[in-house]
């Protein structure tokens, strides 16, 4: 009897997990700088000795920036966070895995021996019935290791789809604040230079 979920399962056992872990390192340490240049910053922004109006602005501007560096700490933070979820995610499925594969040899084993037996005693093999009771057990192992490979396939694709969610830098606006004016048919956008959408040319003001 095939085990399709099985061998499915057994793909992983390929999977490399180093690579993984290093680059979780490398984000670790990137969101660890850009916090650290947010913060220099903002004390440069209170630190600048000026007055009045470009004060204030250089200021403002500064403390924008070091808001934009921190919301990129987090996020950095986030996905490597993220990231290391996922692989142990992907550890727990190998660690599986590596079980319903012993528990698949042990079944290989047992009905490579019914089948030496036969060779030896060649009675048992003329007997029907021990071949049909032999082969439904062996098929009924194999059942239930695939349904078993089959959970962790399934536990592991709902977990991943889960964890996406909670990757950062996905864009959350509304798909209509990043469509264009459909064309008309001189294949211009309806918004025109002159605001008119009447007009015989509605497309941007040249140069």
């Amino acid at each position: 009897m095939a085990t399709p979920h099985a061998d499915h399962l057994n793909v992983i056992k390929t999977w490399r997990t180093d690579p993984i872990e290093q680059a979780n390192k490398h984000l670790e340490k990137v969101s660890s700088n850009l916090a650290d240049i947010a913060m220099i910053n903002r004390r440069v922004a209170a630190d600048l000795g000026l007055e009045g109006t470009t004060a204030r602005s250089a200021s403002s501007r500064l403390d924008k920036l070091a808001t934009r560096l921190l919301d990129g700490s987090q996020k950095v933070k986030q996905l490597a966070e993220v990231q290391h979820k996922a692989l142990g995610l992907g550890k727990k499925a190998q660690s599986d895995n590596e079980e319903i594969q012993k528990l698949l040899k042990n079944i290989n084993s047992a009905y490579n021996t019914y089948n030496g037996a036969s060779v030896s005693f060649p009675s048992a093999k003329k007997d029907r019935s021990l071949q049909s009771i032999a082969k439904a057990e062996d098929d009924s192992a194999r059942a239930e290791v695939d349904r078993q490979a089959k959970d962790v396939l399934r536990v592991l694709r709902e977990s991943t789809e889960a964890l996406a969610r909670d990757f950062p830098f996905q864009d959350n606006e509304p798909a209509s604040r990043h469509a264009s004016a459909p064309p008309d048919s001189t294949g211009k956008g309806n918004g025109g230079a002159n605001g008119s959408a009447n007009s015989s040319d509605n497309g941007p003001a040249s140069g």
